[in-house]
């Protein structure tokens, strides 16, 4: 059995191998089987020849006018919206979209970050005014968020809830970002604002004290004072954050910060404890269910005043520091000032913030949130409203006033995405045209695996309208892969495992076995496995019983 696996492993290696190099030529020709399919009012021959051309700027635009047309019945809506995910996010191997895309993002953070000084600006001289004519609704604002997270934060709270995200930090990187990466890193990256909250969250883990502990043969010293000097030793005062660059679409990228590492560790428990605090108005941030309801009900017909949904444009990215501190209770904007970096890396170069959180930062999401729901909660009754970072979903009726005042806070509605009238919502990856879901199905990988080419094809039959339209095309990708690779099951599972198919298909394939003694089939299909993190860490840093 063991020489049968290697055999397909390197089978399976191979067959990558030349998937990887016929990979666009394999897209090239499935999408264009499935434009011909199309019927004449998608001009779906225009993108056909784009594809033929290797004009992919064409077909790119070709998908823009097609994602901004309107369709008058929900299957034209679908069919649109489904060509338009098989493109608008596909990697095309061509470098200047690549360096399109970020120079895109480059302009986008940039622009965020010239708005946000204006409104810190404006904020500043309305500070000293005797009459504001918004200071009203930022009161009401102000007033609805010390309701939800108090005057001041509980620190033991915070400190408990403190933890190593997985993702990178400053010294931290790549795919080497386990826990014990971080806990035995050779220094500790973390801005001096942040030093005083980090060590009293580090001092509530007593394997930090261990780790800190110079002799592992000796009792682990207690001592608060002695604990801060360790941790200081270990740490590494940096004044910023890196901004980075992840795929978006395939012409725009999207920026994120790599937060220092401790400043990670306390963005974690605030984020929990926020989190905590946005249950007590029905706001759960761990479900997007509640969202993706009410956008539904607010696609049915026949609603006198039906829910809308709201998408903001660079949301995290025109959080102004004023704006921050104009609605925040003052002990909270603290705590989250000093736990924040307030200066920016881009391009080897350093900036001062003007917003006041960027994605990448641990607590954005939850603050973004919480400031979103104060200004639904001023219009809107009590529960008759919800919000799930930048989605956000009111009554028709007053869906104008929150648009109105996102405005005056420095944040922009995307026009393309906030949909007001008519019978579609979206919200929380859920798409609804008069209560049925057109979700498409995004392809935002090449078929350069067997893995990915079998996600591909369990992945559209998940739903009706998915299986109805991929099912002439499916089997063309089922053909790439060789008979003795074909590994299938009859049950869901991991979408990259094998290809799932009905149980009378599944029972004649040459990997299914039944067995007698515990009464049930088996069958092959690829898993990855887990290896240890061992490589690069000293083992004078490792845990010793010594």
């Amino acid at each position: 059995m063991n020489s049968k696996t290697n055999s397909l492993s390197y089978q399976l290696r191979l067959q990558d191998k030349r998937l990887k190099l016929r990979s666009q030529e394999i897209y090239d020709r499935w999408l264009i089987a499935i434009l011909k399919d199309q019927p004449e009012s998608m001009s779906a021959g225009v993108a056909s020849q784009c594809i033929i051309d290797g004009n992919y700027a064409g077909l790119l635009s070709w998908s823009d006018s097609l994602g901004s047309a309107v369709h008058g019945s929900v299957t034209d809506s679908f069919v649109a919206s489904q060509l338009v995910a098989l493109i608008k996010k596909y990697p095309f191997p061509i470098p200047e979209f690549k360096k399109l895309a970020r120079e895109e993002a480059t302009r986008k953070f940039l622009a965020a970050e010239n708005r946000c000084k204006k409104y810190n600006l404006k904020f500043r001289l309305l500070t000293g005014r005797r009459w504001n004519r918004h200071e009203s609704t930022h009161f009401r604002m102000a007033s609805w968020i010390r309701h939800v997270i108090g005057d001041s934060p509980v620190m033991h709270r915070i400190y408990s809830k403190c933890a190593f995200g997985p993702g990178a930090s400053i010294g931290i990187h790549g795919n080497e970002t386990s826990l014990a990466r971080k806990f035995l890193a050779k220094d500790w990256s973390c801005t001096p604002g942040a030093l005083p909250y980090a060590r009293s969250a580090l001092a509530q883990d007593f394997h930090v004290w261990e780790l800190l502990n110079s002799r592992r043969d000796r009792p682990v010293c207690l001592d608060f004072e002695d604990f801060c000097k360790r941790v200081d030793e270990k740490v590494r005062l940096v004044h910023n954050n890196n901004i980075v660059f992840v795929p978006k679409t395939t012409m725009v990228d999207r920026t994120i910060a790599v937060e220092p590492l401790l400043n990670g560790y306390l963005q974690k428990g605030i984020d929990l404890e926020l989190r905590d605090r946005l249950k007590r108005v029905s706001i759960d941030l761990s479900d997007q269910g509640r969202n993706q309801e009410l956008a539904r009900l607010g696609s049915l017909p026949a609603e006198p005043d039906p829910y809308v949904t709201i998408d903001l444009s660079s949301a995290s990215d025109s959080i102004s520091t004023e704006v921050v501190r104009r609605l925040l209770p003052p002990d909270w904007f603290d705590l989250l000032n000093s736990s924040r970096c307030h200066t920016y890396i881009l391009e080897k170069t350093e900036h001062r913030y003007e917003k006041f959180v960027s994605m990448g930062n641990g607590f954005c999401f939850p603050l973004e949130t919480l400031i979103f729901a104060s200004v639904c909660a001023i219009y809107s009754k009590p529960g008759d409203f919800t919000v799930y970072g930048d989605d956000i979903i009111v009554r028709q009726s007053v869906a104008s006033q929150v648009i109105k005042t996102l405005w005056q806070l420095g944040f922009r509605h995307n026009t393309g995405k906030t949909f007001l009238q008519g019978p579609f919502r979206e919200s929380c990856g859920a798409d609804w045209y008069a209560g049925r879901d057109v979700r498409p199905l995004t392809l935002d990988y090449a078929f350069d695996s067997v893995e990915n080419v079998i996600k591909f094809y369990n992945m559209s039959k998940r739903k009706p309208f998915w299986d109805s339209f991929f099912s002439p095309h499916r089997e063309m990708l089922r053909e790439l892969i060789p008979r003795s690779l074909q590994f299938q099951r009859p049950f869901y599972g991991v979408e990259t495992g094998a290809f799932e198919v009905p149980f009378d298909v599944f029972i004649s394939s040459p990997f299914a076995k039944y067995n007698r003694k515990i009464c049930t089939w088996s069958w092959l299909e690829i898993c990855r496995k887990a290896c240890p993190d061992v490589k690069g860490i000293s083992s004078d840093l490792r845990y010793s019983t010594v």
